[in-house]
């Protein structure tokens, strides 16, 4: 990983994301949880999650996602949540000020329902990966509350996270300058108005499966330099025995202007044979990309450089470079041919923007394409200490990389489990960033890790052919591991005093 300056060592975070061209010419500035509205897009199902059934009597609707089943009782102004993956139980609800009687399916695809009353003006946005999106046509009061008692929770704005070791629910009000009076402690994540035009999000954890054979599997090997961003033939051999999967990470000695555009620093052909010889090796590689420092047609742009490694310019966190930075993946993809990417820096202070990233990225790099996401700071300040997270984006993503310049949390089990992991939450492979702390991690640190069901990436170096995993690391990922963390997941959930 990137050697951060000083000023930026703190902000390691990462992530990605791509449009389709043609969506990026009529793109607006900033994304938004209106245009998530839009039944014109997100339309078909991604990555698994996908809508099972939607259907209606006189009383209910009902539509049942591959994670959560959501009960809409129009007469009673009320929705309930529940979750199908992790503990089948009820997790939320939302009590609305008024009925809406006329309530009717309007509109439905395999990866999306929609739902409409016109007395009073409401739409409900139903998304395959388990998102609720509530947006009234004028001022409706909403009281949104769990129906657990969260184990972990967090938040940033008008964003909450509350989970425990089976799940939970992801919360956020597109009015974020305006309090939404969440109290957290009591299981309110919501009481408010929710302004005509705007939306509320509910969405339920987790949305998919974990994908066990996957986790284990899949190992990357990770490569960063100063030097050369290009390894060597002799080393990618040397390096086989680390990992299935090579992650091309030098930034700034993988492309010649990585701000501006990807162009391979040394030559199409030399990064065709880099390519190439990964796959000769029965690997699959992934290369750098990032729309965090991706300064192209923004006011910032003229603080790109190209001859600076392990140093950072200032960042895009809104998404307002998206279509010109989705255009330049596009060509990685197509013309470059990786079997998928790393994305470092995201939009952290636009939930909606990063939803779109995760979902639009998918759709690039196809269903089988890899990505991986550095996410050390996912939503929230750049310098404050938020965990916050988007379920539903992150579930779009293969693995998810966190915890860089954060090696004083190592030792934090809640930090490890519910933020680095996420395992019945997000339920992509969580993975511990240790580039800059433990090359040599001590075995304590490393069981606590696969205790809360995180992975770590093996470390290489281009003046080495050594490996270095950690001691016991892959003495653990044995036929038992599943029973051993889900055993430990039980124990942990029942201890807590609210398991059966």
């Amino acid at each position: 990983m990137t050697r951060f300056s000083s000023f930026f060592m703190l902000v390691a975070v990462c992530m990605a994301c791509i449009l389709p061209t043609a969506y990026a010419t009529e793109y607006r500035n900033v994304m938004s949880f209106k245009d998530l509205m839009d039944p014109t897009i997100f339309r078909d199902a991604q990555f698994g999650m996908k809508i099972e059934s939607a259907k209606s009597d006189r009383s209910v609707i009902t539509v049942k996602t591959t994670g959560a089943v959501f009960s809409i009782y129009p007469k009673l102004g009320l929705i309930q949540a529940y979750q199908r993956i992790g503990l089948g139980r009820q997790v939320a609800q939302i009590r609305l000020g008024e009925a809406f009687s006329d309530a009717k399916i309007t509109d439905r695809a395999s990866g999306f329902v929609m739902i409409s009353s016109r007395n009073p003006g409401l739409r409900i946005r139903i998304n395959g990966d388990s998102l609720l999106m509530l947006q009234p046509a004028t001022d409706m009061p909403l009281k949104a509350e769990t129906l657990f008692k969260a184990a972990w929770s967090q938040t940033w704005r008008t964003g909450h996270l509350l989970v425990d070791e089976m799940g939970g629910v992801f919360t956020y009000l597109s009015t974020d300058h305006i309090p939404d009076n969440s109290d957290v402690n009591n299981q309110v994540c919501a009481s408010c108005v929710v302004q005509g035009g705007e939306v509320f999000c509910l969405g339920v954890c987790a949305p998919k499966p974990y994908d066990w054979k996957k986790s284990v599997q899949d190992q990357v090997v990770w490569h960063w330099s100063a030097k050369d961003g290009y390894p060597t033939d002799t080393r990618i051999h040397d390096w086989k025995s680390g990992g299935n999967i090579l992650l091309a990470q030098s930034e700034v000695m993988l492309w010649k202007d990585w701000n501006l555009a990807f162009v391979p620093r040394k030559g199409e052909a030399e990064f065709a044979r880099m390519v190439n010889t990964t796959h000769k090796n029965g690997q699959r590689v992934i290369v750098y990309t990032s729309p965090f420092f991706f300064l192209k047609g923004t006011e910032l742009e003229r603080f790109a450089f190209n001859d600076k490694p392990g140093n950072c310019p200032p960042n895009v966190s809104t998404g307002a470079n998206m279509p010109l930075f989705l255009n330049e993946i596009e060509h990685v993809m197509r013309d470059y041919a990786p079997d998928g990417l790393y994305f470092d820096g995201q939009y952290n202070v636009n939930p909606a923007a990063l939803y779109a990233l995760a979902r639009y990225s998918r759709h690039v790099v196809g269903e089988k394409g890899l990505l991986e996401w550095h996410s050390s700071i996912a939503l929230g300040d750049i310098f404050g200490q938020d965990f916050m997270y988007f379920p539903q984006a992150d579930a779009y993503i293969d693995i998810i990389l966190r915890g860089e310049a954060m090696g004083h949390l190592y030792s934090d089990f809640n930090f490890l489990r519910f933020f680095v992991s996420g395992y019945n939450i997000h339920n992509s492979i969580g993975v511990l960033c240790n580039n800059q702390h433990f090359n040599d991690p001590p075995p304590e640190m490393v069981e606590n890790v696969l205790r809360a069901n995180a992975r770590i990436h093996t470390m290489v170096n281009e003046d080495s052919p050594d490996v270095r995993l950690p001691k016991g690391y892959e003495r653990r990922l044995q036929p038992d591991y599943r029973s051993w963390v889900d055993s430990g997941v039980r124990e942990r959930y029942i201890n807590a005093g609210v398991g059966r």
